[in-house]
């Protein structure tokens, strides 16, 4: 990330996909999203699937970067 000219000390808008055939699977996701000061940005119907993206403003080191997606994926498939 530092090789791209990320500044991961300093605080960034980070912007997280998460698409499934299911409305209702994706609001389970963001409802245990929200209290962790992330922001909806969109949940749309797109071509046939849904689309929820949430971000967050943030201080990631690719470390915790990794962790957060490892964390992530597990919360995709509850």
């Amino acid at each position: 990330m530092n090789n791209d000219n990320f500044d991961t000390a300093s605080i960034l808008k980070w912007g997280f996909y998460f698409y499934s055939q299911s409305q209702e699977s994706l609001q389970k996701v963001w409802h245990g999203l929200m209290d962790h000061d992330y922001n909806l940005e969109e949940l749309v119907d797109s071509e046939g699937e849904w689309k929820l993206m949430v971000t967050k403003l943030d201080t990631l080191t690719p470390l915790k970067l990794h962790k957060r997606n490892i964390a992530f994926n597990e919360l995709a498939e509850f």
